[in-house]
């Protein structure tokens, strides 16, 4: 099974997407819905010239209900709002996030730098999306190990020097990590990466891929979940960072799942759920 992955810097200038305050929660169901809408009423009216009148939310939209109801031409349309979700995808994300700031924070316990400092830890699998499974102890005694080396290398990472490349030397944590390496973060940079205090860690496994099936079980879910309903039209969004960059494929699929369908019409809506953020939305019609 073929992957997706992405390019990451170490560090920017800017902070991480996942450190930047969102637009909305997604669990908020109505805002998500509110924000759909109010964007596909946009679109049916600049893209598509259609007249948009009294759009608002159903509070009744149980069994596959409407969300969202509105007149489009002066036509009552009942429109069905979804989100794209990789949920394998989000799991594993959590496991990175979760372990990769465990260890910063036993870092930072044992020795918390003046000066932020990025840990490459490599990974032990040629695969990079395993995650390394071991007990916290294990866990625990590379913390140290690398909170030790930051503590006896602190000028040489001060300095940028190049022999910053260091093996565990232990056979149970060589099970987990050959080794990793230290890197200073410049000043008025952030990390890329997960972390606590000055310490953020970057894990040979935490470029979390997308496997391609994924994208078509998730759009085969949102057919039998919503097909049959009772609504004209079905929007379907997701954030584009979570299916980096890989809307035009998921579009694609969502279009032969949906070959056969009881709605008129549905959309694809993607964007950056990043507050104060220049959010290029990207909406295209499925059918």
């Amino acid at each position: 099974m073929g992957s997706i992955g992405m390019f990451k810097l170490p560090y920017a200038l800017n902070k991480p997407y996942h450190q930047l305050p969102k637009l909305f929660d997604e669990k908020n169901t109505q805002l998500a819905e509110e924000f759909a809408a109010s964007h596909l009423g946009t679109y049916l009216m600049n893209k598509e010239n259609h007249s948009v009148s009294e759009w608002f939310i159903n509070p009744n939209d149980k069994n596959k209900g409407a969300d969202v109801i509105g007149k489009i031409d002066g036509i009552t349309k009942g429109i069905q709002i979804t989100q794209f979700v990789l949920n394998n995808y989000l799991s594993r994300f959590n496991q990175a996030k979760k372990l990769c700031l465990s260890i910063s924070e036993d870092i930072a316990r044992i020795y918390n730098p003046s000066i932020k400092i990025n840990v490459q830890i490599f990974g032990a699998d040629k695969r990079k999306d395993i995650i390394p499974v071991a007990n916290s102890k294990t866990f625990k005694k590379l913390a140290k190990i690398i909170a030790e080396k930051i503590e006896e290398n602190i000028k040489k990472i001060i300095n940028n020097e190049d022999d910053l490349i260091f093996p565990v030397g232990d056979k149970d944590l060589e099970k987990i990590t050959p080794g990793f390496h230290l890197q200073q973060i410049p000043p008025l940079h952030y990390s890329s990466y997960f972390g606590c205090g000055n310490i953020f860690i970057d894990y040979g496994f935490d470029d979390i891929f997308i496997a391609e099936g994924d994208l078509q079980k998730e759009a085969e879910r949102i057919y039998e979940k919503k097909n049959g309903g009772k609504s004209e039209i079905l929007l379907i969004w997701s954030e584009t960072k979570q299916l980096m960059d890989k809307g035009n494929e998921a579009c694609e699929i969502l279009r032969q799942v949906f070959h056969q369908t009881t709605f008129e019409s549905i959309y694809f809506m993607s964007f950056d759920n990043v507050k104060g953020f220049q959010n290029k939305i990207y909406m295209i019609k499925i059918k």
